[in-house]
């Protein structure tokens, strides 16, 4: 797996999605939910290594690249393989406790099937 708590290269770009139980998805946004007016978005999904950053940075990219950037809001939710704490994520920038956790998923095959999380709460 190539997921990382706090991300690696787009630590600013990490937000917080909260879930019911106190716990939240992790996802990279190119600009802060609410900051800018969104015309259009795309949501890009990672495949089996969980290497949200390196798909949502080609993404940014491609939409920079093409001048889109300005109303176009590029999101990546992430699924852990690891422990993630909201802390961890987003250093606290979306209002969610430090101490929420992401769901994660420490079985590849479980995760690819829909399959629940590790921890009972998010199940």
């Amino acid at each position: 797996s190539l997921f990382w708590c706090p991300p690696r290269w787009h630590q600013p770009r990490a937000h917080t999605v909260p879930l019911s139980g106190g716990s939240f998805v992790p996802v990279l946004a190119s600009f802060p939910p609410g900051s800018i007016e969104v015309t259009s978005a795309i949501v890009v999904i990672h495949g089996a290594s969980r290497e949200g950053e390196g798909y949502f940075g080609g993404m940014v990219d491609k939409v920079r690249q093409q001048k889109k950037d300005q109303h176009t809001m590029v999101v990546a939710p992430v699924a852990p393989d690891k422990p993630c704490s909201a802390g961890n994520w987003s250093r606290g920038a979306d209002g969610v406790p430090d101490d929420a956790q992401a769901p994660h998923w420490t079985s590849l095959r479980r995760w690819m099937y829909g399959g629940g999380a590790d921890s009972k709460e998010h199940h």
